[in-house]
């Protein structure tokens, strides 16, 4: 939400896609708590439901592309690309300070993505 807020963005069209994906991503995840919970409800396995699902998911997925493509072309949104080392950069000194007192992690965390996340802490996200 930062960065969109950053490049001028559309918040709700922000909000709709992080929306989408939380659900999408439930709804497909094999390690998802309500998809182990509610296959278990129904005494189903969890790999049957899944491979029925995915079937939806799927055709939710492509419809969604579309509509956000669409809007995305019609809504006339600004054409910045966000930079996060630059919107890190303009975080106050006095924030940082702040921040290095009460959390040291978020103070880490800041200068990981301020470098540059290296690629390999993508691999979870594609495995899972």
């Amino acid at each position: 939400m930062w960065l969109n807020h950053i490049v001028g963005g559309n918040i709700l069209l922000t909000t709709a896609a992080i929306a989408g994906g939380a659900c999408f991503g439930d709804n497909i995840g094999l390690i998802s708590d309500t998809t182990i919970v509610s296959s278990g409800i129904q005494k189903v396995e969890v790999v049957r439901r899944i491979r029925h699902q995915g079937v939806w998911s799927a055709l939710v997925l492509l419809s969604g592309i579309i509509v956000f493509t669409v809007v995305g072309f019609t809504m006339d949104l600004p054409s910045t690309v966000g930079d996060p080392a630059e919107a890190i950069n303009s975080i106050p000194a006095d924030v940082w300070t702040a921040l290095a007192e009460k959390r040291e992690s978020a103070v880490k965390l800041l200068e990981q993505v301020r470098s540059g996340v290296p690629l390999y802490m993508a691999i979870p996200l594609v495995i899972v």
